[in-house]
């Protein structure tokens, strides 16, 4: 036996483990001596290598999938998916990568698999656990608004999901919120048939939300949105991280000041009338900080009324980031957006706004409203410290450089940009985001958020 000496190490130095197996290494090299009457010549070693590979056994290649431990509909939709893997030698990687995604559909508490014999051919055998407890579905909300670090805003609440209402793989998606907003939402999700790409998706919503207007670090005016309404959404479901939906929403909308200048924006009360094309990606590796893949959203509308306008008028926007991985603790992202009523100034109040901890956060929030923009920025994530399990996942550090422009606003910059820096402590109850920004213009600005960040 080689001892080594692991007393200033506990379980949880995971990310240590370099500098532990290289204990290892020197511990047996301080026993060469001894190790060395166990040791063989070149020749010897050789043959033992290649009478090891003759005997390894070749993977094997699957003749069919079984499923087994879910409904006849979920299994038939696992065995789809695993098609591509028939005839093929097992790759462990894409089948576990596989899984996990099934695995975050919510309906299944654990899925694993193994091979099987059946009338003299292997085949692939899906063992799927659904949860006892779910479905519905809790997925709580907790979200911490610390722009104004003064002035924090709190919200809590929860989405509620029901599955196979009425039709397997239909979603009966229900959210409640409260706080410095309030509202309920409901939305049903149903496929045409148990297997169709095509869905449909009525909603119905009432909301009524904080609007403050900063310049700077002052708060200048507090306006409370309130819309209530409900929608039709027509859509087809490209794959499971995309989707695209075509429908129209009606909503009654009262835009009032509650503290402050009234000359900032109008007070507005009347319909809302919205056709609408949208097209949805959510194709990273983490909802929270992602380390690879590509997010995008797009949406082109056209608004028959809305409470302030003249006239109908058409919307487009994009939005779009990039995340690459350079190395196990690293990566860097690129994000750009985009928007325009193209050229259409008489809209109400203005359909766009830049500042705030995800846009321009050296601004103040809604500083820059505008019915066009465009907004680029570049980032670099490192993970700094693993966290042990029962407190949330890894620490990390964020730094990212911003540079925007709203259109229509007489601004000291005519390029708004902004440097920022945080350090981000993924707990179970969300992401914490503490950091800073400098940007131009005098602009500067100390915050911290609780939730979504990217």
């Amino acid at each position: 036996m080689v001892p080594v000496d692991l007393s200033r190490y506990i379980s949880e130095d995971y990310e240590k483990s370099a500098e532990i197996a290289k204990l290892g290494y020197d511990a047996a090299q301080s026993k060469a001596a001894v190790l060395g009457a166990f040791s063989v010549d070149d020749e010897t070693w050789q043959r033992y290598v290649t009478e090891r590979r003759r005997r390894m056994q070749t993977a094997p290649e699957p003749q069919f999938v079984q499923v087994a431990g879910t409904k006849p509909e979920a299994a038939r939709e696992i065995e789809h998916a695993f098609q591509s893997s028939i005839g093929k030698p097992v790759n462990h990687a894409a089948i576990d990568s596989e899984l996990t995604k099934f695995t975050g559909v919510g309906r299944y508490s654990r899925l694993s698999y193994t091979m099987i014999e059946k009338d003299n051919r292997p085949g692939l055998l899906i063992n799927a656990d659904e949860k006892l407890y779910a479905p519905p579905l809790v997925q709580p909300l907790i979200f911490i608004d610390g722009s104004d670090y003064n002035n924090p805003k709190f919200k809590i609440g929860a989405r509620i999901t029901l599955m196979d209402v009425r039709r397997y793989r239909s979603e009966w998606r229900n959210d409640i919120i409260g706080g410095a907003e309030n509202g309920i939402a409901s939305e049903y999700y149903r496929p045409l048939t148990s297997t169709s790409h095509w869905f449909i998706a009525p909603r119905g919503f009432a909301n009524s939300s904080e609007f403050d207007v900063y310049s700077k670090d002052t708060l200048i005016a507090e306006y409370r949105n309130r819309q209530s309404g409900g929608a039709l959404d027509f859509g087809y479901q490209l794959n499971r991280s995309s989707e695209v939906r075509f429908g129209y929403r009606s909503a009654h909308q009262k835009f009032s000041l509650r503290v402050g200048d009234p000359n900032i924006l109008p007070q507005l009360d009347g319909r809302q009338g919205i056709t609408s094309l949208r097209y949805n990606l959510i194709g990273t590796d983490s909802p929270t900080i992602p380390r690879s893949g590509t997010n995008a959203f797009f949406r082109t509308e056209w608004y028959d009324a809305n409470p302030g306008a003249t006239s109908g008028f058409p919307l487009s926007e994009l939005q779009y980031s990039t995340f690459k991985r350079l190395s196990k603790p690293s990566s860097v992202f690129f994000t750009a957006a985009g928007g325009t009523t193209y050229s259409h100034g008489k809209v109400g109040v203005p359909r766009f706004s830049l500042g705030g901890v995800r846009a321009l956060a050296a601004y103040g929030n809604n500083e820059l409203l505008t019915n066009q923009y465009f907004l680029f920025k570049l980032g670099y994530i490192r993970k700094l410290k693993e966290l042990p399990a029962l407190i949330g996942s890894d620490i990390d550090f964020v730094g990212e450089y911003e540079l925007g422009k709203a259109y229509g606003r007489p601004l000291a910059s005519n390029l708004p940009n902004d440097v920022v820096a945080g350090i981000v402590v993924n707990t179970i109850f969300g992401p914490v985001l503490v950091g800073g920004a400098y940007g131009d213009t005098g602009h500067h600005k100390f915050f911290f958020n609780l939730g979504r960040i990217f």
